[in-house]
């Protein structure tokens, strides 16, 4: 029906108040998701069966009427990993500065007690307890570096940064790391992440290392400050690859290095860099990686820095020609050898040569026969037979024909003067008899060997 004009502007009655409304009281219908159990006690997980979760008794144990028992260290969600890391980290530091502070002041007795309990290899609990250690247990090695690596994985991502993908991608939800702007950048919080290296272990076996030889790594390397490192490596050096090789005399460079005097003629950072370097091979000690993840880095760090040293020398030195340079080159020469680097040790034996002939190396002494030898012609002497050896192995090695003319010094001249050889490291054993290097004897035999070779090479050539 079609209402006129008036009736569209007309008041309608005021309708009276009607009864209050009664608002039933809102509840939620948001179904709540169970909450997930990192962990399973080790009853239920014996028989495969569903578990309600820590703290013990568990649903299922306490209707079989079995007994419940949570093991901490099966739980492997990060954050419980890191902070069991963080006290497992924590508990080896204070073994440590136990054990320390007990080797300081221990009489005898105790002291070989401990040593007693160390090398047959005693529960770390035993030796905490004989050190006056906290009372604490210490957990299985191999856990130890799984949690330390669930800690990585869990903290190793940069600020702001996705980890993962899919609906499960982590990001960081700290406000403080983000910014608006770029001129809010330099008031951002930096993050502190704690991140736990499994390297970081202490090694009860590294205590009780003593090196043969003490020399100081000042100022012969600017890789380490640590005297005990340089002095290991030296140690190695002298024990498994100077009896075979003999490019130094091991009295005269050691004397010198121990004067820490960078001018000396017998020792440079060049030559110790070279050394270091090349013991280095011998090492399991992980200061000497320069990748923790690559085991071929080992004295990556010493070779770089010898070459660097060596390139300065070329471009800075008027004549970089001395006995510690030819020596330094000798090693380089063995070093590009275990890298593979065949053709390239080579050339660096080359320009040892080179260098070796341009200072009469090669040469007759100057000295007359009744006087007595001099050190720098001794060292000398056994320098130019060390390259004569060399040269003569890796001529045949490579097939070349390229003899060497013998050296004109008398391999006899040198001091018939031997040291004493113990195997280093001598794991944990303190009293190893020693035994006589025999270095004279090697050095001869070298010298027979690399004769023969030459002359087989100067027989062919003909």
């Amino acid at each position: 029906m079609k209402l006129s004009h008036h009736q569209n502007h007309k008041q309608f009655p005021t309708l009276a108040p009607g009864p209050p409304r009664m608002f039933a009281p809102q509840t939620s219908t948001a179904v709540t998701k169970p909450k997930k159990n990192s962990t399973a006690c080790l009853a239920c997980k014996a028989v495969k069966r569903k578990c309600s979760g820590p703290d013990a008794p568990c649903k299922a144990c306490q209707a079989a009427g079995t007994e419940c028992y949570f093991d901490p260290s099966r739980d492997l969600r990060r954050k419980v990993a890191v902070k069991r890391t963080i006290q497992e980290l924590t508990n080896h530091k204070e073994l440590l500065t136990s054990l320390l502070q007990t080797l300081k002041n221990a009489d005898e007795t105790q002291l070989e007690g401990i040593l007693n309990l160390i090398r047959n290899e005693s529960p770390l609990e035993e030796i905490a307890e004989s050190v006056g250690g906290p009372a604490t247990t210490f957990a299985d090695p191999q856990e130890l570096s799984t949690a330390s690596s669930l800690a990585i994985s869990d903290y190793g991502d940069q600020p702001g940064e996705i980890s993962g993908s899919g609906p499960q991608a982590r990001r960081t939800s700290d406000t403080s790391l983000m910014a608006s702007s770029p001129e809010d950048t330099q008031f951002m919080k930096i993050p502190q992440l704690p991140v736990i290296s499994p390297y970081a272990r202490v090694s009860l076996e590294s205590l009780c290392d003593i090196p043969l030889f003490e020399v100081p790594a000042k100022p012969w390397t600017q890789i380490t400050d640590s005297d005990y490192l340089v002095s290991h490596l030296v140690s190695l050096y002298f024990t498994w690859d100077h009896p075979g090789s003999q490019f130094l005399d091991q009295r005269v460079f050691l004397a010198h290095m121990r004067d820490a005097d960078p001018k000396s003629e017998f020792c440079t950072p060049l030559l110790v860099n070279s050394l270091l370097a090349m013991a280095s091979t011998h090492s399991d000690s992980l200061d000497v990686l320069s990748n923790p993840d690559n085991a071929f880095s080992r004295g990556q760090l010493f070779f770089d820095e010898a070459q660097r040293l060596w390139e300065t020398e070329l471009e800075t030195s008027l004549s970089p020609i001395s006995l510690p340079n030819i020596q330094a080159l000798l090693l380089m020469c063995c070093l590009f050898k275990l890298q593979g680097r065949v053709k390239k040790s080579w050339v660096v034996l080359g320009q040892a040569v080179l260098m070796a002939q341009g200072t009469g190396l090669f040469d007759t002494p100057s000295m007359k026969q009744d006087t007595i030898v001099s050190e720098m012609e001794h060292v000398r002497t056994i320098t130019a037979w060390g390259i004569f050896n060399l040269r003569s192995q890796l001529s045949v090695e490579l097939e070349m024909i390229a003899p060497l003319e013998y050296p004109l010094s008398d391999i006899t001249i040198c001091s018939n003067v031997d040291v004493d050889w113990t195997p280093y490291p001598r794991s944990n054993k303190i009293t190893y008899s020693k035994q006589p290097a025999r270095l004279p004897e090697i050095r001869q035999g070298l010298v027979d060997i690399a004769k023969i070779l030459s002359d087989v090479q100067k027989l062919i050539g003909s």
